[in-house]
């Protein structure tokens, strides 16, 4: 088949949907520009336009496809509850708005590569392949999580008695330092390293950046090794936490035994 020669009319339109995408800030934006791709990948692919051309279109759709399911995952909730946007609000089969979501959940680098890959090898890029990426890092994923409990700074110590509402005690360094080497002997490391993430922990024990559910989930498998859901995360999270301040007590009344015996 002879290819249709590329015109700057073909290169202005996907130049022009860069530009969408760049700025896509609603489900409806993102769907819309999906929608408009996928038109313009079959016409170019009626024209007799070349495979690269048609996979640039294609590029240009997964990433689309990537915004929405970033957006899906932060707007509309895997487990409806009422009043909570459902994928009916927005005209979504449940299936696709699942395996959008499950995109969004792969590595923005791992997806770049993948399209850069596919453009040396001269493959079709799609959404079903590199949904495949995700599946291949469920595979790989080791089922056991190695967390050493770090001995927490005071500023961590501080950053998460502000987040504590209507808290009865302060927490301080040696008491989270002491609840989570605790967890860890307790063979309970993944809810710690959970919960460790989510207050922004670093390794050595200083104040980092906080960590969404969504983004644990892309490190913490489960304990069939596989990755896992928001909601599975946070779900581990509150079971950290109220075991957490669980010690925490612990800890400050036998503190406070210990200084009514005159122990210390």
């Amino acid at each position: 088949m002879v290819e249709t020669m590329t015109t700057s009319t073909e290169l202005a339109t996907l130049n022009r949907f860069r530009s969408e995408i760049e700025n896509i800030q609603t489900i409806d934006q993102a769907l819309n520009t999906t929608n408009q791709l996928d038109i313009l990948k079959y016409a170019l692919k009626k024209a007799g336009h070349s495979h690269r051309l048609q996979n640039e279109a294609a590029a240009l759709k997964l990433r689309a496809e990537y915004q929405a399911g970033t957006l899906i995952d932060q707007l509309i909730p895997e487990k409806s509850h009422p009043g909570s946007p459902t994928y009916e609000d927005y005209n979504i089969h449940r299936e696709t708005g699942r395996r959008l979501r499950n995109l969004s959940r792969i590595n923005k680098d791992e997806l770049e590569q993948y399209i850069a890959n596919s453009y040396a090898r001269n493959d079709e890029i799609t959404r079903a392949a590199a949904l495949r990426l995700r599946n291949n890092t469920q595979k790989k994923v080791v089922n056991q999580i190695h967390f050493v409990a770090p001995s927490v700074t005071e500023e961590v110590a501080q950053n998460i008695t502000d987040g504590v509402t209507e808290a009865l005690f302060e927490f301080t360094s040696a008491a989270i330092t002491s609840a989570l080497q605790w967890m860890t002997e307790a063979r309970r490391e993944r809810q710690a390293l959970i919960w460790a993430k989510y207050w922004g922990i670093n390794d050595d024990g200083t104040q980092g950046d906080r960590w969404t559910f969504a983004r644990i989930a892309l490190l913490v498998p489960n304990a069939q090794g596989q990755l896992t859901t928001r909601e599975y995360i946070e779900q581990q999270y509150y079971r950290a936490d109220s075991a957490i301040i669980r010690r925490c007590y612990r800890d400050a009344l036998l503190t406070l035994a210990a200084i009514a015996n005159g122990d210390k």
